[in-house]
């Protein structure tokens, strides 16, 4: 008979917490996510806690004098080998001050590999729980890669299932490259990035003239209706906050200042004529860009000279090799649609894609200023020629890892690139979860300094995932439906997954911004991935109002599908065996959704933890009242009937979420309300099927139950 898993009994979610802040806060982020964007990845070090206590044994099979030495041992088997709640707790007696060394005195969990010594027993723990055999971790909708990177840390068996070709691509690179080609691809990867870097310098040199920007502003811009001037519209003028700014002149150039900026041209979509004071309606504005009629004014230039920033309005030299890229880009632009090196696909309607189509952007191609697209489209044809010298295995995979650099390139030189005043550096296309407008938005320059920093990025992720990986197990990897699954009844020991979060990340319309740059790259590589206009959108399991038509249809789209995948996902797991699902909204409804899906698939909540995971200062959370936590559903196989009758359970649901409140150290407002969910679940799993006059009960019905007992509103 399988032990009792330990996450039924014991979770460390206070230095799970700590730890997750840490991975994500230090301005380095782990590997995976630095190799490509995904939404929403879940922490490695969570990742990793909820992959092994939901395998390992509670009561620690013998190998330990007591329980709190088990559960130091799992601390440092994550990789915590401190005191993360005493570290936390200097910092906040520090508070502005700067800190010497590390407060933690340890570094973050991920970044440590685990010991040959810890490896032993682990194999030895899960040997005696599940035999000699070894185990299989199953990711259905892997999406970035932390769950079976988890898994494959530690030596297990990884099946990583994926729909989006996108993050396919990212799961092969990620996982299975390492175990295929060793740390010395990273090599081959510089080599080669050094060798199309230098081409592109060649190619587009001469449209980039000064060696020393770091970094060029735009301002787009509209004609003013009582003047017919130009009007350069901008949120905030300054370049670098508290010190320089761009100051608009009467004859309509810019000069850099010290101190406060002028006023913003623009705010919540309108505008305001600097010429007469007047404002420019938000739909007058939108009108002139569906027409055609916006267009951009170069206003700064960041210089970067000895690690020092410095700022100048642009000169006559810059707005000539601007004109150049435009008469270069007119002349390339037929031969380069007729190869199809052009992202000319449309944009379709979407909950994310709305924003773009509003200001007259219809097609993937017009998210890029004119010299943008010339640098794009000329690296990607680059690469194609050097794809031809590169053969066998290993070269087709440096292609894709210089495809996935090709993709960082574009997301931080388009018009949804923006340029950050107070860290003084260009940031990406989706620091947010979506297509938001930029008034103002960044250049890079293409010809000497793209290039080279995004395949560093990629070579650096690479070789530092393959210092944390074994090597010597290779993962599963499919792309899919989740709902169904090329793999044997009962052959997964834990199903581990991180489902999308019901309307929060619109995966496919996002990640279409890649696909069409990937799909030109890595078409004649992986022909499997990228034979689709776009990414498959009908399997996928969101709640998306613009699919389907309105909000009552989508959440009733997404309890489908998700009913259809945890029935899979029942399936293919052992009797025994866990379903730990991470999840995390701040409506009832997105929970409600879920546990219908759940119960339905004939599964059930057996535990419950939720866990700090997210930043208050990322730009998808701030000013949102966002949930801030992840809660770890621990599931199993639902097996005969139970049934009760609602009343009979309603003081249980009560004792319950009074009893997580009452546990949820350090959490508040939202989290606190959320951390009772999970036990207000476990509850009615555990008498299910739970009846009301009328049929059965809606899960959220317990919900907003729990809600009011710790005096949610």
């Amino acid at each position: 008979m399988t032990p009792r898993p330990l996450i039924l009994d014991w979770f460390p979610v206070t230095e799970l917490g700590i730890e997750c802040h840490r991975e994500n806060s230090t301005g380095r982020h782990p590997p995976l996510n630095r190799m490509h964007v995904w939404w929403a990845r879940r922490p490695l070090v969570l990742s990793a806690a909820a992959v092994l206590a939901s395998l390992l044994p509670a009561d620690g099979g013998g190998e330990f004098e007591s329980a709190a030495a088990y559960h130091a041992w799992f601390l440092r088997l994550l990789g915590i080998t401190g005191d993360p709640v005493a570290g936390q707790a200097r910092l906040r007696v520090a508070g502005v001050r700067r800190l010497s060394g590390n407060p933690y005195g340890y570094p973050r969990a991920f970044s440590r590999r685990p010991q040959a010594a810890d490896l032993e027993l682990l194999d030895r723990l899960l040997s005696g729980a599940w035999g000699p055999d070894g185990v299989l971790v199953a990711d259905p909708m892997a999406g970035g890669g932390s769950i079976p990177f988890a898994a494959l840390r530690y030596g297990l068996g990884a099946l990583a299932n994926e729909l989006n070709p996108v993050a396919a691509v990212i799961l092969r690179v990620t996982l299975e490259y390492p175990a295929r080609f060793g740390p010395g691809l990273a090599e081959d990867i510089n080599h080669w990035g050094g060798v199309w870097a230098e081409r592109v310098r060649e190619n587009l040199e001469k449209f980039y003239p000064s060696p020393d920007v770091h970094g060029y502003l735009w301002a787009r811009t509209v004609i003013c209706p009582s003047t017919g001037r130009q009007v350069p519209l901008a949120p905030s003028w300054w370049l670098r906050r508290g010190e320089y700014a761009a100051r608009l002149e009467a004859g309509g150039g810019f000069r850099v200042v010290r101190g406060e900026p002028g006023p913003p041209t623009v705010r919540r979509g309108i505008g305001r004529s600097p010429w007469t004071g007047e404002p420019i309606g938000g739909d007058h504005i939108k009108a002139e860009a569906a027409a055609g009629r916006m267009g951009q004014q170069l206003y700064a230039l960041a210089l970067k000279r000895a690690g020092r920033l410095s700022f100048r309005p642009p000169a006559a030299a810059d707005l000539a090799a601007v004109a150049r890229a435009e008469e270069e880009l007119a002349r390339w632009l037929p031969t380069a649609e007729r190869d199809g090196l052009v992202p000319v696909e449309v944009i379709p309607p979407g909950q994310k894609t709305g924003e773009p189509l509003r200001y007259g952007m219809t097609a993937w191609k017009d998210l890029f200023a004119p010299r943008q697209l010339l640098a794009a489209t000329r690296s990607l044809a680059i690469l194609r020629e050097m794809a031809e010298e590169l053969d066998g295995e290993r070269g087709r995979a440096v292609v894709t890892c210089l495809a996935l650099a090709l993709d960082k390139a574009v997301s931080y030189n388009s018009r949804l690139a923006r340029w950050h005043s107070g860290r003084g550096v260009v940031a990406g296309a989706f620091d947010r979860h979506d297509f938001s407008l930029k008034w103002s938005h960044a250049e890079v320059d293409a010809a000497r300094k793209l290039l080279p920093w995004a395949v560093g990025q990629v070579a650096g992720a690479y070789r530092e995932l393959s210092s944390l990986l074994p090597g010597e197990r290779r993962p599963l990897i499919s792309c899919g439906d989740a709902a169904s699954l090329a793999v044997k009844d009962g052959s997964a020991h834990l199903v581990c997954v991180d489902p999308p979060y019901y309307d929060n990340v619109m995966y496919s319309e996002l990640s279409d911004f890649f696909y069409v740059w990937l799909k030109r790259s890595l078409g004649g590589i992986c022909p499997d991935l990228f034979g689709g206009e776009l990414t498959p959108k009908g399997a996928e399991a969101v709640a998306n109002p613009a699919r389907s038509g309105s909000r009552r249809v989508a959440g009733d789209d997404y309890r489908q599908k998700m009913t259809a995948c945890f029935r899979e996902m029942r399936r293919l797991l052992r009797p025994d065996g866990l379903l730990t699902v991470m999840f995390t909204h701040k409506r009832v409804e997105a929970w409600d959704t879920l546990a219908a899906a759940l119960l339905e698939a004939g599964l059930g909540v057996r535990a419950a933890w939720p866990v700090r995971t997210e930043s208050a200062h990322s730009l998808h959370q701030a000013g949102k009242q966002a949930a801030g936590c992840t809660v770890l559903l621990v599931c199993s196989r639902r097996e005969g009937d139970g049934g009760a009758r609602w009343e009979d359970i309603q003081e249980a649901v009560r004792r319950a979420a009074r009893e997580a409140a009452a546990g949820a150290s350090g959490l508040t407002g939202v989290d606190r309300e959320i951390a009772t969910f999970g036990p207000a679940l476990a509850v009615i799993s555990a008498h299910w099927p739970v009846t009301v006059a009328g049929g059965l009960l809606s899960p959220g019905q317990a919900l907003e139950l729990a809600r009011e007992a710790v005096g949610g509103s």
